[in-house]
């Protein structure tokens, strides 16, 4: 699979297949996670059917169906990716939309996001009562070797 530009081609064509591919390759996880979703409650489909036809494994598809599951569409943020979804599938809804939104205001890329939720999620005891907001009351030791060391649980993460 390739796309492949014609000799001909100016730069504002070229530019114009940009912003196309993104929006593609952005919703191609929702898709497949809500045609998996669709099939399996319509006619009652298995996840290795729609691995046969799609041509993606198992257990991507199972990842793919849980989270688009945990998303209602209302839900999801067009300006959050896939991944960001992904981590915070295990939530709650109200902790969801906490993290959505930090997410969205915010630089926070997937790995910060991460270290973040494992940081609340220890200091809390538990997923689902992790609280992005209470992190913003703690100051962020900086080590020597420009590591951050989260003020709940201690663990040092390298920046």
């Amino acid at each position: 699979m390739a796309w492949l530009g014609h000799a001909d081609l100016t730069v504002d064509e070229w530019q114009s297949y940009g912003p196309r591919i993104g929006v593609l390759s952005k919703s191609t996880n929702w898709w497949l996670g809500d045609w998996v979703r669709f099939g399996q409650r319509r006619y009652d489909r298995r996840y290795h059917h729609a691995a046969e036809l799609t041509g993606y494994d198992e257990q991507t598809l199972m990842n793919l169906a849980y989270v688009a599951g945990r998303f209602e569409i209302s839900r999801r943020r067009e300006t959050v990716s896939w991944s960001h979804h992904a981590e915070l599938a295990k939530l709650d809804v109200p902790d969801q939309e906490l993290w959505l939104s930090r997410v969205a205001s915010g630089d926070l890329s997937v790995r910060k996001l991460r270290a973040e939720l494992r940081c609340a999620q220890r200091a809390a005891g538990s997923p689902q009562t992790a609280n992005p907001h209470e992190q913003e009351v703690y100051t962020l030791t900086l080590e020597p070797d420009r590591s951050v060391v989260c003020p709940h649980c201690g663990e040092t993460f390298s920046i």
